[in-house]
């Protein structure tokens, strides 16, 4: 009799799991599912190419096939959809088989945001109960703009688009320095390298510790206890808990990082309550 429960407890499972897996991999009206493989990729059932032949091959951040369809379906197949919805309403579901490269599920990231979606959901592997969000990086970002200032102005001298006075230039400096101080007091400006090239696995975390101009401090972990450790130090950090961006984190890893061995990571940050903006390399 034990058995026998036991049995049909897998059975509920079993088609629970599936039920996750259907609903999630099925195309709304107007929405899009991109479910990518070791061997291929597919939109909504539709085959497009070879993942090795487009994607992990290619050195373009966009998937030109993916792309290419992407575009078609916005301008043809969902036109009635698209005006009853607006484009940052309309959804996209990604697939990603956990043996692919961080680098492929980047550019599939990449490609779709490009094409205007802006709500963006991916699950890793078989565990469709694991959905995460796409955060895409703020269109204006003042504190980066006034960060990159100087080299812009160095670009334009050089160049000779250029043309500010000495006294105009100087005021700019003034306005961008006094940026800089507000943006080193409202931000942490939190970010976390993971370097699965080094035996064993590294972590690099980058902060704003002191809300000063120059306080950002890294800090290097060799392995995951004591990583979580200090996520948790900097959670509980009462000078901390007021920053703006208190909740988010920048996370990096290299392009041929697993995505089985990326998941965890992904899981613990998201079970923190952090909203995870993903970032890359050049290798």
């Amino acid at each position: 009799m034990n058995y026998i429960k036991y049995f049909n407890l897998l059975l509920v499972l079993f088609f629970f799991a599936c039920g996750e897996e259907k609903e999630f991999m099925t195309p709304k009206s107007g929405d899009i599912v991109l479910d990518v493989n070791v061997e291929e990729y597919s939109l909504n059932g539709k085959i497009i190419g070879k993942t090795n032949v487009d994607i992990s091959s290619d050195d373009n951040l966009l998937i030109k096939p993916l792309g290419d369809e992407l575009k078609r379906i916005r301008q043809n197949e969902f036109n009635d959809a698209v005006k009853k919805q607006p484009a940052e309403e309309i959804k996209a579901k990604i697939h990603l088989d956990d043996n692919l490269s961080y680098e492929v599920f980047y550019k599939a990231l990449a490609t779709i945001g490009f094409s205007g979606y802006t709500s963006i959901q991916y699950v890793i592997g078989s565990n469709f109960k694991e959905t995460y969000t796409v955060n895409l990086p703020e269109r204006s970002d003042s504190c980066q703009l006034a960060k990159n200032a100087e080299l812009f102005r160095y670009l334009r001298r050089f160049n000779g688009t250029l043309n500010l006075s000495n006294e105009e230039i100087w005021e700019q400096r003034v306005k961008e320095k006094a940026m800089l101080i507000e943006c080193a007091r409202k931000y942490i400006d939190l970010n976390l390298f993971v370097n699965q090239k080094n035996n064993p696995i590294s972590y690099i975390v980058g902060l704003n510790e002191t809300g000063l101009t120059d306080g950002t401090r890294m800090h290097d972990f060799n392995n995951e206890t004591d990583l979580w450790k200090f996520i948790e130090d900097i959670r509980s950090r009462v000078e901390l808990r007021d920053k703006e961006d208190r909740d988010k984190i920048v996370l990096v890893f290299n392009n041929d990082a697993i995505l089985k061995k990326i998941a965890p990571i992904i899981k613990k940050l998201t079970g923190y309550g952090y909203k995870i903006f993903l970032a890359k390399t050049g290798g």
